[in-house]
């Protein structure tokens, strides 16, 4: 989210959803911040450009999967190096991945997103 949440803004009840939908999602996609919704004045639900929601639920895959890489490692679930650079050379079976040359040491055989595959993530 790129500006901090204003409650004055930001804050909307549902029956103000309901009369003025078109001008709030305007506001959403326009601020790309979250507009909570309220009813009683309590918070029942979030509102969040469909961009935004995205980006979020791909970090929180991307820490799930570094807390479980970190778990494995406290546990001594790790691979030799060499078993390691082989499961990594299979990086590029559906998944946009390609390498290129070897993967042992820091040169061009670095995983890479494919460009002709697009997607998140691309760098």
């Amino acid at each position: 989210m790129n500006e901090p949440t204003r409650f004055s803004e930001d804050v909307k009840q549902v029956s103000e959803l309901k009369t003025r939908s078109a001008e709030i999602i305007g506001q959403i996609r326009r601020t790309r911040t979250p507009v909570l919704l309220t009813r009683r004045g309590r918070g029942v639900a979030v509102l969040l450009d469909v961009d935004e929601y995205e980006r979020l639920v791909e970090r929180q895959s991307f820490v799930e999967a570094v807390e479980a890489g970190a778990r494995a490692a406290a546990d001594g679930d790790l691979h030799p190096h060499e078993e390691a650079l082989a499961i990594l050379e299979t990086f590029g079976d559906g998944n946009g991945w390609k390498t290129s040359g070897s993967l042992d040491g820091f040169g061009p055989g670095r995983p890479r997103r494919d460009p002709g595959m697009g997607g998140a993530g691309q760098p």
